[in-house]
């Protein structure tokens, strides 16, 4: 068994709510073969609590508890050089996607289930859309004996771009740093390398991931580098670090790499 955690927050993203309540749907009826826990606010409650059961727990969190919250005044500034994003979304979602370590951490520490193996899975993973997962395969996910196989000292992530000659200028350009422990040339603020809104880690992993990741973090605003999205931090952390992750590939061109994990865990 996995315990997994995720979240909804009614801030202003990429699509219009009724799009992610169906998303919201397609993830909370078929929770079956997993622990699952949801952090969200009293908007939020209202609109999950009727999926509640023993294996789903939702947690009440305001925003302004999170533990990235503490850097709001660098969140407020990043957003306005954030040219990608700062039309298209709150910074409180950037904010956010950062937070996803902290939520697997306070899931671990405070037990609210208790297992080996613990993940991220973002609300809208399963979109069912043409060549997803049918809702009838995700009924049996994810297969236990594969989440067993999974090798525990390592963190899982998807790497969604399978063109080598990029990743591999990518990695040169993170593992140049300067003498403050940051790539020379910052990370392109539209690279597309791996896919932070899942992953899956042993449980003694939680906390050094959630510490790498912070302490990256705060050098990105320490030294004023952008942070596009919290998938920019998680590849410097990943091509810094690499003997500490485990990146898997979907190598099948009809699936979309970004939600590989729908298929690699059945």
């Amino acid at each position: 068994m996995i315990t997994f955690v995720s979240c909804w927050y009614n801030f202003k993203a990429k699509f219009n709510n009724e799009i992610y309540y169906e998303w919201i749907n397609n993830m909370l009826i078929n929770v079956n073969n997993y622990n699952l826990v949801i952090y969200t606010d009293d908007d939020g409650y209202s609109l999950l609590h009727k999926y509640e059961k023993s294996n789903i727990k939702i947690i009440m969190k305001d925003h302004i508890t999170f533990y990235n919250y503490r850097y709001n005044n660098d969140w407020i500034n990043n957003h306005s050089n954030n040219h990608l994003l700062k039309n298209k979304v709150d910074w409180k979602v950037n904010m956010l996607w950062s937070e996803k370590i902290g939520f697997v951490r306070d899931a671990y520490e405070e037990k609210y289930f208790d297992t080996e193996f613990y993940g991220w899975c973002d609300i809208g993973y399963f979109r069912n859309r043409h060549n997803d997962t049918s809702k009838e395969m995700l009924r049996n996910w994810p297969e236990h004996s594969k989440i067993g196989e999974l090798n525990k000292d390592k963190i899982h992530y998807g790497l969604i771009n399978n063109n080598p000659n990029y990743m591999n200028q990518l990695f040169k350009l993170i593992i140049d740093k300067n003498e403050m422990g940051l790539p020379k040339i910052p990370i392109p603020p539209n690279q597309l390398s791996v896919a932070a809104g899942f992953f899956i880690l042993y449980k003694d992993k939680i906390q050094w991931w959630f510490d790498t990741y912070d302490a990256k973090l705060k050098l990105y605003f320490n030294n004023g580098y952008l942070v596009k999205d919290d998938q920019v931090i998680v590849i410097d952390c990943i091509f810094s670090n690499m003997q500490r992750f485990q990146l898997h590939k979907e190598t099948n061109p009809k699936y979309d790499n970004w939600f590989m994990f729908q298929r690699i865990l059945l």
